[in-house]
């Protein structure tokens, strides 16, 4: 199969390409001014995506410089996306001041709670393949996209628990880091397992399905910043733990006394 590496770095320059798009759409929409956390990724992910292009086909860069520059911008990356849901929390709590308080809490024992899980996993389930240093940084990746899915099911459950209604932006969001984390962590996984010491068809095919990912998340996120949002609509009153009205009254008049 000796397309799958034209394939992936085709991938990746339609990828860069995107992403630069997705960020001028954004701005010229006044997108970062909701979600200002959101657009600074789209906008990381454009230019580490140039850059890391420009490297990798410059000969005067070494594997082991590109590795590091890589290492640096993966963390980056990730540091922003969990920031983008901490973004996507708050802005699902802004018409609750007293539930956002107890909302925050919950999220952030949540965390602890998955932090204390994944890195038992990484724990007893360690780097197997055959470049240590390489494995070792899936090991990172899986762990962090765990913690990123878990951090993504709390939001959704605690949104459904209290019936918060979403907005198609910070749906659309949630939706792309969903499918971003879940396939990373698939692709990350296999190669903690399986990473050889030089590249092969493994690697050229988890690139493949990795800058996959990426083009179609900037799309389903071009998509939904492009749609026309409608306004949230207040839940329902079918029960009275739904009764979010209430619920942030009664919660004000408590903090209050």
């Amino acid at each position: 199969m000796l397309f799958l590496g034209p394939l992936w770095r085709t991938l990746w320059f339609l990828s860069v390409g995107a992403y630069g798009a997705l960020t001028f759409v954004a701005i010229k929409r006044g997108f970062q001014r909701e979600f200002p956390i959101f657009v600074c990724y789209t906008s990381w992910i454009t230019v580490e995506g140039a850059l890391l292009l420009y490297m990798d086909y410059a000969p005067w860069v070494s594997g082991d410089q590109y590795f590091v520059a890589f290492s640096v911008a993966a963390a980056v990356s990730v540091a922003v996306r969990f920031a983008i849901i901490y973004e996507i929390f708050k802005n699902l709590l802004h018409r609750y001041p007293a539930l956002t308080r107890s909302g925050i809490t919950l999220f952030r024992a949540a965390t602890l709670i998955l932090l204390a899980l994944v890195l038992a996993l990484a724990w007893f389930a360690p780097a197997a393949g055959h470049d240590p240093l390489v494995s070792k940084f899936f090991v990172l990746e899986r762990t962090v996209n765990i913690l990123l899915i878990g951090q993504l099911l709390f939001l959704f459950t605690f949104s459904r628990a209290f019936g918060l209604s979403w907005r198609s932006h910070s749906f659309g969001i949630a939706l792309g880091l969903g499918i971003f984390a879940t396939v990373m962590l698939s692709t990350s996984a296999i190669r903690t397992q399986t990473q050889p010491t030089a590249p092969n068809q493994m690697t050229n095919i988890t690139e493949v399905i990795n800058q996959g990912t990426y083009l179609i998340c900037a799309l389903i996120w071009l998509a939904h910043l492009l749609a026309t949002e409608r306004p949230p609509q207040t839940p329902k009153a079918r029960l009275p733990k739904h009764d979010l009205g209430a619920w942030n009254r009664e919660l004000q008049r408590f903090l209050h006394r």
